[in-house]
């Protein structure tokens, strides 16, 4: 009973005793971690506890030494380091360390149970973070990049680390052949799993699992990605260039890395899209797809010099794969150690680039969403008339539909869309200055936490000046959209005449700042600004659109700003609509849509010869011909795009909120 109630009183010690700790760009050793009176990122991590959370505020961190993480959290009280909520996201800058120094590490973390999410670590002299012996650790939505070796690396025995929603890239060494965008290799432990992440543009490889001191480990990816590894930012060549490079070892002592791979994508690396690298453990690829790699889709072979049989009780079991190019994978090993089928090289299917929605692999460099998440993309999904549906075989754990899985990483979705051959469209890109409406504006103002703002007008980029609007109707603007991204960012308009009404389309973005606020202000004289009554925006987790819809009396020449109250918003149209009683100015449309209309779940459109519909980020949601209705209760809420070609072969493009 004593031994109890002692366990029951230390838990509790530990439950109360967990600590928020504060963390900025200009905190210091003799802080108090107190947001008012912050610590720099050393000094926290070297006093955190289980349970314990240290938020980094956003901004950018130049650092010259390592930042070496040794503390532990437990299985029930993992240490948390992640983003100050409203201050936008953190990034390490180790361009202060010596370039190339295999000791210059940005992060080295060899403590357990600890999760990091949302940073951004670049241009270390080494790794970007290297795992170094600790274990069940989780890397949760953090980008390396332009480090001088691996952007992340686990070694030193470390076991049983998750490294989620992750992305890695232009990581590239002196001799561009070992830098990878991830590397469980040399001398890693068992359990690690790579989940949804990407690779792409470093000097070597995308996923590198070459072992030197270990043996006989496992590693799972499951839904990565690897697309152009082994070429510079610059476009030039460099290193090995495999997607994913599945083991390896010198040849005197051979070595087995068990790689485990689920619905990964290889495409268009400068060597293999997934490679054996003369290892001779086991390897299980399910329902991948390689496409335009440079070398070979699939290869299982050894160096020469390299023994070609595996190790004993180990096997090579491909199945639910596509090469796009339909070659049959080279592999070299007893044939009693192969377990290969339901493949498109050997299911006799003819797989071809018919089979596929899109073949745009730069759709994998779109924004992740503000959780972390992966984008929509249609590249190498497959259409609904594509002979590599039903034609898998079940495997355990990987879900599907209809009467069995599909081929490849992608499950077709009941209700994906085809683009309609006789009028494609299919690397057509939504984006801010595609979006037809009436924006103008003059100055864009970075905030307290930083400049990150951007403006397109007419498709011309700029961060920040001033825009002379064009005439549009009677509203003064130009097609575009604003990122206001720090708190304190604002966007300010020229005057509006005799103001009757101001429309305004946002939408937040961001990574986990609740809540969002976005206010409407106005000014008689330009200079003083007060917020509008009704004009405050509040959400919270909703990337959606939103409008603000304000009513003036129409006696009034106004100026406008949009000022962001926290971070992350994305401004769509700003709508001014003048007293026509008092100007005599008749109001005109800017595209004719009037004979567009959305009433309740159905959407209206005049006659024509197709129809196709996106979402926001450029996802293909609906498309067909001669329709003059579509049933919208089966999406999501939010802005769309409507393409319509009309029966004179015209397009009218129209952006609808539902």
């Amino acid at each position: 009973m004593r031994k109890i109630l002692f366990l029951a009183f230390q838990f509790l010690i530990l439950h109360v005793s967990a600590t928020t700790y504060y963390v900025s760009t200009n905190g210091k050793p003799e802080g108090d971690g107190s947001k008012e009176n912050p610590y720099n990122i050393t000094t926290a991590v070297k006093k955190a506890n289980p349970g314990d959370v240290i938020y980094l505020a956003g901004g950018t961190y130049s650092l010259s030494e390592t930042v070496k993480i040794s503390r532990n959290g437990t299985t029930s009280s993992p240490i948390k380091m992640q983003p100050e909520p409203g201050t936008g996201r953190p990034v390490l800058d180790f361009s202060g360390q010596p370039r190339f120094d295999s000791n210059a590490r940005g992060i080295q973390l060899s403590g357990d149970y600890w999760h990091i999410t949302g940073l951004d670590i670049i241009k270390a002299g080494d790794n970007g973070l290297y795992i170094d012996g600790g274990n069940y650790n989780t890397i949760e939505f953090c980008r390396f990049s332009e480090n001088g070796d691996t952007g992340l690396q686990i070694g030193g025995g470390a076991t049983y680390n998750l490294i989620l929603n992750c992305d890695s890239y232009y990581n590239a060494d002196k001799n561009m052949g070992n830098a990878d965008g991830f590397a469980c290799k040399t001398s890693a432990g068992t359990g690690n799993i790579f989940r949804y992440c990407r690779a792409w543009m470093n000097s070597d490889d995308g996923y590198d699992g070459y072992l030197k001191d270990s043996n006989d480990i496992t590693t799972t990816y499951e839904g990565c990605y690897a697309f152009m590894n082994g070429i510079l930012q610059d476009g030039t060549a460099a290193g090995d260039g495999n997607g994913f490079k599945m083991g390896g070892c010198d040849a005197d002592a051979l070595r087995s890395h068990n790689a485990i791979l689920k619905n990964c994508v290889a495409a268009k690396n400068k060597k293999n899209g997934f490679d054996r690298n003369s290892n001779i453990g086991s390897m299980t690829l399910y329902n991948c797809t390689s496409y335009a790699n440079e070398g070979n889709d699939y290869i299982f072979v050894a160096a020469k010099e390299k023994q070609q049989d595996l190790a004993e009780g180990k096997k090579i079991t491909i199945k639910n794969c596509i090469s796009v190019s339909n070659t049959t994978p080279n592999i070299s090993c007893r044939t009693d150690q192969i377990d290969m089928s339901h493949n498109t090289w050997d299911e006799n299917l003819n797989c071809n680039t018919d089979d596929f929605v899109s073949l745009n692999i730069n759709q994998y460099l779109a924004d992740r969403d503000e959780n972390g998440n992966l984008p929509d993309f249609t590249c190498l999904h497959l259409k609904s008339t594509s002979s590599l549906i039903d034609k898998g075989i079940v495997i355990t754990g990987i879900s599907y539909n209809g009467n069995a899985p599909d081929l490849g990483a992608y499950e077709y979705q009941p209700g994906d869309i085809d683009i309609d051959p006789s009028d494609p469209l299919e690397d057509y890109t939504v984006n801010f200055s595609t979006i037809p409406g009436i924006f103008s504006a003059e100055t864009v103002t970075g905030g307290t936490t930083g400049t990150q703002h951007g403006i397109t007008i007419g498709g011309t980029g700029s961060k920040s000046g001033s825009f002379i609007p064009s005439q549009a109707a009677n509203a003064p603007g130009s097609s575009g959209a604003v990122k206001l991204d720090g708190n304190g960012s604002y966007v300010q308009f020229p005057k509006q005449p005799k103001v009757k009404q101001v429309i305004c389309h946002v939408a937040a973005s961001g990574i986990n700042i609740n809540p969002r606020s976005l206010s409407l202000q106005s000014s008689i004289d330009g200079i003083n600004f007060s917020d509008v009554p009704g004009g405050l925006l509040e959400v919270t987790n909703d990337a959606t659109g939103k409008t603000i819809c304000i009513d003036f009396d129409g006696t009034k020449d106004l100026f406008f700003r949009l000022i962001s109250k926290s971070s992350g918003w994305n401004i769509y149209d700003f709508i001014v609509k003048p007293d026509n009683t008092t100007t005599g100015v008749p109001e005109t449309e800017v595209t004719d849509i009037t004979n567009i209309h959305l009433t309740g779940n159905i959407l209206y459109l005049p006659e024509n010869k197709s129809v196709t519909i996106y979402n926001i980020s450029g996802k293909l949601c609906f498309q067909n011909k001669n329709t003059t209705t579509i049933d919208f209760s089966t999406q999501n809420r939010g802005y769309y795009i409507v393409r319509v070609k009309d029966m004179k072969g015209n397009i009218i493009i129209a952006k609808i909120m539902y």
